[in-house]
């Protein structure tokens, strides 16, 4: 709660200085050192604002995932097998699923719901440059080069792991269409921002965690001669 929040005061007051939380005074780049969750804070930002209740927000945001998770695979999964039936049974498996009902209590880990958004515009930009026709539930005048980008960042904001995650699951979709010699020539160009924003990101994260972990001399060695380790536990 407390990230989401500090995401939403940040952008709104200074996001400049974005990663410059209030934790760690008077070291920078703190906010850097965990998930920052910025896309479920922009899901949580309209009730935050209204009610100025952060919880609220995240009660909001955490519902949503359920909500996206669930739509975004029927319309995968509806693109790719033409049942709406279909659809229907992978959006629940997705949305419900045994993995994400046990991790409630950390949101970065049930915020997967832009990935089928990723593979549902892969989909739609292979379908164009093979002249196929097949359903399209999800049918806007936005190019899909541009939602693809979209879904991709809003995917990486969410939990770095689960860009990670991403780029490895297009990498396979793209491995498959290769085997299956499906026509990739339209989709050069979703190929380069797939495998590259991600890394990019996942980049500065690293450098904006690095550089005041230096600075502070933050190792593992004050933790042990505090003694603030397992051993006097089990002693």
């Amino acid at each position: 709660v407390w990230i989401m929040a500090w995401d939403n005061h940040a952008l709104l007051t200074d996001p400049l200085h974005f990663f410059d939380a209030n934790i760690f005074y008077p070291y920078q780049n703190t906010l850097a050192y965990s998930e920052i969750n910025l896309s479920q804070a922009l899901l949580a930002l309209p009730a935050t604002l209204l009610s100025g209740n952060p919880v609220l927000g995240y009660n909001l945001a955490l519902f949503l995932t359920f909500v996206l998770s669930g739509w975004g695979m029927y319309l995968l999964a509806r693109r790719l097998t033409g049942s709406w039936w279909g659809g229907m049974a992978a959006g629940i498996i997705f949305a419900f699923n045994a993995y994400k009902l046990s991790n409630l209590a950390q949101i970065q880990l049930v915020s997967l719901h832009w990935l089928p958004f990723v593979l549902y515009q892969l989909a739609v930009i292979r379908d164009q440059g093979s002249g196929d026709s097949y359903p399209r539930p999800l049918r806007t005048p936005i190019s899909p080069y541009l939602l693809l980008t979209l879904f991709l960042v809003l995917q990486a904001l969410a939990s770095f792991y689960y860009a990670i995650f991403t780029v490895l699951a297009v990498g396979l979709y793209l491995v498959c269409q290769l085997v299956l010699k499906r026509p990739v020539v339209a989709m050069k160009r979703p190929v380069v921002a797939t495998l590259v924003a991600p890394p990019v990101g996942q980049t500065v994260k690293t450098v904006t965690t690095a550089r005041p972990t230096v600075e502070t001399g933050a190792t593992a060695r004050p933790t042990v001669e505090t003694g603030a380790t397992a051993r006097p536990t089990v002693e």
